[in-house]
């Protein structure tokens, strides 16, 4: 029926014709091998009851081999549950996995277990509750080059000292950098005497670090009021800076001079923020303002000008004299 069928000595597939309808010469062969079972399976049917067995033969094959699959699954599952208990029965606590390599049924190579990977250190504000972490450090460069490295437990917390009635002390521990200098200070780290002019940068809380919380709020006004007449102080003579805050012969108190060193400013900044506004003219509601609430609003505060101005001039490393007139209340020492 199929060797003797005229169509086989027909001409040829092209190329093309093969690619489109799959052929090669490996089903080829394929086909002739399964025509040749059934011509010898069914050697008395004639051709048309051969083609109807061929059919059914064919349909037959895909259940026969889901059938094949599925018993070797069986067997495979079979054989990983002896594996697991062979594990599970081992009086070692060490746990085993099969290399790359291995054959089901065949004998199980046994590597450990690789080892965890180390856990990152965290900053401390970020490290999980019961685990431990090296100490978080900073690093300040002191007024003759070196650097101090020290961590939260290193800085105490901020001295309670007042300079109230001793504002030449205030004047030598200020900063580490001038002639005032006398290396001491009310605030040691590592037995290193820190100038006040650092202690901002000490005590001041770091982003996504939990470093000495909320301490510096507590000295922070006296700080700020500390700067402010020091400054003041250095302009002149300490003979002249007594001259300017006595009366009737006698040293004005501590929140007296405050007092004044606040007017004075004011009025500085006043003469600064006029001479601003003249400058820009009618670009100035343009330039020097602020969005609030969806509304575009004009600044209006000397100190919030000044602010701006130095940064719109790129002006920087000199004394802000537009600090927020806020921070230098006078408090009590």
């Amino acid at each position: 029926m199929f060797r003797d069928d005229p169509a086989a000595a027909r001409t040829p597939l092209t190329a093309t014709q093969q690619a489109e309808t799959g052929w090669s010469d490996k089903r080829h062969k394929a086909d002739l091998e399964w025509a040749d079972r059934i011509t010898t399976r069914y050697p008395y049917y004639l051709e048309e009851k051969r083609l109807e067995l061929a059919a059914h033969d064919a349909r037959s094959i895909p259940s026969m081999v889901a059938q094949d699959v599925k018993q070797s699954i069986e067997i495979t599952n079979m054989q990983l549950m002896q594996i697991l208990q062979h594990i599970t029965a081992s009086p070692s606590h060490t746990t085993f996995y099969p290399t790359q390599h291995s054959v089901i049924g065949a004998p199980v190579q046994r590597q450990p277990a690789p080892a965890a990977a180390p856990s990152p250190i965290l900053p401390s504000s970020l490290q999980p509750q019961g685990q431990s972490s090296m100490p978080v450090t900073q690093s300040l460069t002191l007024g003759d080059g070196q650097q101090l490295v020290f961590t939260a437990d290193d800085v105490p917390v901020p001295p309670a000292v007042s300079f109230a009635r001793d504002i030449a002390t205030l004047n030598m521990m200020w900063d580490d950098t001038s002639e005032h200098w006398k290396n001491d200070s009310k605030m040691r780290i590592k037995g290193i005497p820190i100038a006040i002019v650092y202690w901002n940068d000490i005590y001041t809380s770091k982003p996504n670090i939990n470093w000495k919380p909320k301490q510096w709020k507590g000295i922070k006004g006296k700080w700020f009021n500390w700067k402010v007449i020091v400054r003041r102080y250095r302009e002149s003579s300490p003979d002249q800076f007594w001259a300017t805050f006595s009366e009737n012969g006698q040293h004005l108190g501590y929140k007296a001079i405050l007092g004044r060193l606040s007017l004075e400013r004011k009025e500085k900044n006043r003469l600064l923020a006029e001479k601003i506004k003249a400058e820009y003219g009618d670009k100035f509601p343009e330039v020097f303002c602020y969005k609030k609430n969806g509304k575009i609003h004009v600044k209006i505060r000397d100190c919030d000008i000044i602010k701006q101005y130095h940064k719109e001039k790129g002006i920087v490393g000199e004394e802000d004299e537009a600090e927020d007139i806020d921070e230098a209340e006078a408090e009590d020492e």
